[in-house]
C-alpha cells in the first residue's frame, strides 16, 4: 500500500507539473494472481458451498463430494489463484502488479514500492496503488488512456475509471481545479463523524482540543466514568479521527494523540475534549 507522505507527495507534484490524473479499481485484484504453493480448502457449511460447486459443473464436482459424520456435504479443492482471506492473497498480486508495470517500462521508487515512475514523451507518468486502487498521472491524458488501455487488456474491460479535475482517492478528495496546486480534504468523511456522534453537534471548532485536553481528572473518581455506550461512541470518534487527522487533518493530531491514550477508560472530562 502506498504510505501517506508518497499519496500526498505525488499529488502535490501532480498538482504542480499541472497533470492529468486518473483513479482507477481493477475488480477481483486477488483473483487475477497464481497461488505459488499447494493449497487445499475444504468447502462445507450452512450456505451449501459444495453443492454450489456441483451447480456450477456437476460433471466435474459431483464425483468428489463427500459427506460428513453429521451428514453435511463437503468437497476439497485446489485454489489455483489467490482468494481473498489467504495471508499471501495480497503479497502475490503486488508481485503481479509490479512485473507488468515493470514490463510497461515502470521502475519503483526506492523510497515506496507502491510508487512507479517511466518517462514518456520527455516527461514522468507516476502510478500509486493501493492495493487495487490506482493512481495515475502524466502531463499528457493521452499517455494516461494509453496505460488505461494496456492494464484492461490485463485485467478485463472491468476495470473501472475515473477522470477530471476531482477524485475521491482512499477516503480523501483530491482537488485540482486550482492553478499549480491541489487540494486535499475529507470533509464527507468528517460530516459522516459529526452525524453518527450520539450527541447532537451545533457549533464548530478547529481543533477537537479544548482548553482542557491535558488536565486529567482523579482516576479515583469513577463517578464520572462514562458510561459503557458513551466509552463505545467515544472510542469509535477518537479511532475514527486518528484516520481524519493521518491523511488529511495534520493539524488535530497532538489532540488526537492524546485522546488516544484516554479510550480505555473515558469520563466526563474527556466526553468535554
Amino acid at each position: 500500500m502506498v504510505s501517506t507522505d508518497g499519496l500526498l507527495i505525488t499529488a502535490a507534484i501532480d498538482g504542480y507539473e499541472e497533470r492529468d490524473v486518473c483513479t482507477m479499481d481493477i475488480p477481483g485484484a486477488f483473483l487475477n494472481a497464481d497461488n505459488d504453493e499447494y493449497i487445499v480448502m475444504l468447502l462445507r457449511g450452512k450456505l451449501a458451498l459444495a453443492e454450489l460447486m456441483v451447480q456450477i459443473d456437476p460433471q466435474l464436482y459431483r464425483k468428489y463430494v463427500i459427506t460428513s459424520p453429521k451428514g453435511q456435504p463437503m468437497l476439497y479443492v485446489k485454489l489455483n489463484k489467490a482468494l481473498y482471506g489467504l495471508l499471501k492473497s495480497a503479497l502475490l498480486f503486488y508481485k503481479k502488479l509490479v512485473s507488468e508495470l515493470e514490463d510497461l517500462g515502470f521502475k519503483l521508487n526506492p523510497y515506496d514500492p507502491c510508487v512507479a515512475n517511466r518517462m514518456v514523451n520527455g516527461s514522468q507518468q507516476t502510478v500509486c496503488w493501493h492495493v487495487d486502487d490506482l493512481k495515475v498521472s502524466h502531463v499528457d491524458a493521452a499517455v494516461n488512456t494509453q496505460l488505461i488501455l494496456e492494464l484492461a487488456k490485463i485485467y478485463g474491460p472491468g476495470v473501472t475509471v475515473s477522470r477530471g479535475n476531482v477524485h475521491d482517492y482512499l477516503g480523501m478528495d483530491l482537488d485540482y481545479t486550482g492553478n499549480k496546486n491541489v487540494k486535499i480534504s475529507m470533509i464527507k468523511y468528517l460530516k459522516k463523524i459529526i452525524v453518527a456522534f450520539p450527541e447532537e453537534i451545533t457549533t464548530t471548532a478547529e481543533t477537537p482540543a479544548a482548553e482542557h485536553l491535558f488536565k486529567t481528572a482523579d482516576g479515583s473518581d469513577t463517578s464520572k466514568r462514562l458510561s459503557e455506550e458513551q466509552a463505545q461512541a467515544f472510542h469509535l470518534t477518537v479511532a475514527q479521527l486518528l484516520f481524519l487527522c493521518m491523511r488529511a487533518r495534520p493539524d488535530i493530531q497532538t489532540a488526537v494523540s492524546f485522546l488516544t491514550k484516554r479510550v480505555r477508560a473515558p469520563d466526563e472530562h474527556d466526553w468535554g475534549s
